[in-house]
């Protein structure tokens, strides 16, 4: 590659870094707030997963405690299966998150199991089966999918914004790490 198609290269490479830079700083602010924000946006699954590790965790290592703040339980067997079934789940979100990924199937998974465990604590707390802290667990559940439209509308919006920043006429567009070659004018 000439050493012209380089440089161009290089400075294209450079300006599309500080304008995806800028936008991010500029989309979630520069303050405390921003900042969790921003974190909140970009991590949902980390969010998600720590609160599935942590809530699925408690009934298998303390039993006693979880039942003094959520109420007696009949069957221990099954609060443990659940349990166990929701440390799954985070660990398996944890994993997404660190891994950046927001793949269909993870957001399925975060999404649905976020619906269902609060659809189970409305209907039953409602019915007077399950003691009326389970309408916490049910806000927070709510709150998780709602992170998880927020973080996927501001993906969207991001990626609008920068389809068209790069169609704008007069900038040049990096692809696959190459500068487009130059025209050749006839004339």
């Amino acid at each position: 590659m000439p050493i012209q198609h380089r440089i161009l290269a290089s400075h294209a490479q450079g300006a599309e870094y500080v304008r995806g830079a800028y936008q991010r700083l500029r989309s979630h602010g520069s303050t405390g707030w921003g900042q969790v924000r921003g974190f909140l946006l970009t991590y949902p699954a980390l969010v998600q997963g720590l609160y599935f590790f942590l809530t699925g965790l408690w009934p298998l290592i303390d039993l006693y405690t979880f039942q003094a703040v959520t109420g007696p339980k009949s069957d221990l067997w099954l609060v443990q299966t659940v349990g166990a079934l929701v440390l799954v789940i985070g660990v398996v979100l944890l994993v997404a998150g660190y891994r950046r990924q927001k793949a269909g199937e993870v957001v399925l998974l975060a999404v649905g199991s976020a619906l269902a465990l609060a659809t189970v604590d409305v209907v039953f707390v409602s019915r007077g089966r399950i003691s009326a802290i389970y309408l916490l667990d049910a806000v927070l559940e709510v709150a998780l999918i709602a992170l998880w439209v927020h973080a996927w509308v501001e993906e969207r919006r991001s990626k609008s914004t920068a389809a068209t920043a790069s169609a704008v006429p007069g900038t040049l567009t990096v692809q696959n790490g190459q500068a487009p070659a130059p025209l050749n004018r006839v004339g």
